[in-house]
């Protein structure tokens, strides 16, 4: 679950309606207490789980499930887990001993609890892209248990309903109300033609949105509004852990609160300097391909990045995929230097020249305009990343190694062991005809209007009735259309599934 108030809503009602039943329930906190007083004892704390697993005691794991241990899926969540723990080491002192305890703590737990209560389906609000979700999900795939998963649009606030390890798209059975419709087809429209006529300089929303705050004047700004607070809340359980002498792994030394924001910044300086020095002169004018790094750890640790899970391991098969004469430049994701963007550690300054060490991959500067890049390229490569939709609109072939909510647009390729190189440089290219047919066939037959998370809901204030200005006058008459249809779509599924 996330923060939306339609997950909570929707699960109600399909729960009192006796379609289904939660047998375990993670997601944020400020639900936790009308779930609890909804589904019980199998409502679990966000905060404890991710955060302070330690304090889980008396599990009495049974060897439930014991074989994991042995499997793939183990291997993957373990490595996986153990970088999206990057989220928590706000001090840099979050080692690996501890985090490998934090990850085996939760594993026997949630083995103990998903095999003893036998749920028949996994659904998850959105990727799970946190290690306790991302845990839940590696054992319901080793124990065959379906998986679903909530994609987003990333241009309007639309979803879909995905299987995990299929692919498959879960056909919906409501129409989007038409005033509502008619707004996604105009944004639909606007997101074609802006990136058809954009000038060089051309961003995303929320990319804008991340350059923006990290001016000194928004950094202040969010500072006094929400970080002192966080701050203070920090400095209250740090203080809580030295009284009571607790082990504290996220702050095992005991540092203060101006120590962690020198190490954060610190650590963003590292990084700015190492990529500033490793750019190389890169002449345009020579064939190549472009491949533009994802912020870390965000796209590329959940299931959708699948094998490339490591972006070093998408650029190495890439070379091998790319004829060697032909150059691989790559450029930094913008918000991993940004001031604003220091909740995780990202990436380590030694990254930029292990890529480099692959024949032909140059790094250029983080300034350089992608929509140039994409434009000069013989082809845009990603793991799921919006590029190749920019590179498709604009007439462009892409590559991604993933799994993206747009697979299938036409123009990009999604990466498997037949494809070859040639074979797609010489392929015809389709016009952005094309494009909007593939885009109104997704919203059409599969997608819903919801919010999947509060950050979609930032981005797309204008859906909002409450906010001056909106489009709407009639009251939550799109959180009406989210809730009924999203209720819709999950009761088709399980009503199939019996």
């Amino acid at each position: 679950m996330t923060d939306q108030k339609l997950w909570m809503e929707v699960s109600k009602r399909l729960y009192n309606e006796k379609i289904a039943e939660p047998v375990l329930w993670i997601g944020d906190d400020r639900h936790q207490n009308e779930a609890k007083s909804f589904f019980g004892d199998i409502v679990y704390s966000d905060l404890i789980h991710r955060h302070r697993n330690y304090q889980l005691k008396n599990i009495n794991y049974d060897g439930q499930a014991e074989s994991f241990f042995k499997s793939d899926n183990y291997k993957r969540a373990k490595d996986i887990s153990l970088k999206m723990m990057d989220r928590l080491d706000l001090y840099g002192t979050l080692g690996r001993l501890d985090r490998e305890v934090y990850f085996h703590n939760l594993l026997i737990f949630y083995l103990r609890k998903i095999v003893d209560s036998k749920p028949e389906i996994l659904i998850t609000a959105e990727n799970p892209h946190d290690y306790p979700k991302y845990i839940i999900y590696e054992i319901c795939d080793f124990l065959d248990i379906p998986c679903f998963k909530f994609n987003n649009w990333m241009l309007s606030p639309l979803i879909f309903l995905e299987n995990i390890k299929t692919g498959d798209l879960v056909k919906k059975n409501s129409k989007i109300p038409k005033k509502i419709d008619n707004e996604f087809l105009s944004q639909i429209n606007l997101f074609i033609e802006k990136i058809k006529k954009s000038e060089e300089n051309y961003e995303l929303y929320y990319m804008k949105s991340q350059r923006l705050n990290s001016n000194f004047l928004s950094l202040a700004k969010n500072f006094f509004k929400k970080e002192i607070i966080q701050i203070l809340k920090d400095f209250k359980h740090n203080f809580e852990m030295y009284i009571k002498s607790i082990y504290n792994p996220i702050n095992p030394f005991r540092l203060n609160l101006l120590t962690r924001l020198y190490i954060q910044n610190k650590r963003k300086a590292n990084l700015k300097k190492a990529n500033l020095i490793s750019y190389d002169k890169i002449d345009l004018q020579k064939e190549f391909v472009y491949f533009p790094l994802h912020y870390e750890p965000e796209r590329t640790t959940n299931p959708d990045g699948g094998f490339f899970h490591d972006q070093f391991i998408a650029i190495s098969k890439l070379r091998s995929f790319v004829p060697s004469a032909i150059d691989i430049i790559i450029k930094e994701h913008p918000s991993q230097t940004y001031q604003s963007m220091r909740g995780s550690r990202g990436r380590s300054p030694l990254f930029y020249n292990l890529v480099k060490n692959i024949k032909g991959v140059k790094l250029i500067d983080v300034k350089h305009e992608s929509l140039e890049l994409i434009k000069r390229s013989l082809l845009t490569v990603t793991i799921t990343g919006s590029v190749a939709l920019e590179a498709s609109i604009l007439g462009k072939k892409s590559l991604v190694f993933g799994q993206p909510w747009y697979k299938g647009c036409p123009n990009t390729f999604i990466w498997n062991e037949n494809l070859n190189f040639n074979n797609i440089i010489n392929k015809e290219q389709c016009d952005d005809s094309k494009i909007l047919d593939f885009f109104i066939t997704l919203k059409n037959n599969y997608s819903v209007p919801g919010f999947i998370n509060s950050s979609q809901r930032k981005h797309h204030k204008n859906y909002a009735d409450t906010q001056k200005g909106s489009l709407y006058t009639g009251f939550n008459e799109f959180e009406k259309a989210q809730n009924e249809s999203v209720y819709k779509l999950l009761k088709s599924l399980f009503n199939k599934l019996k």
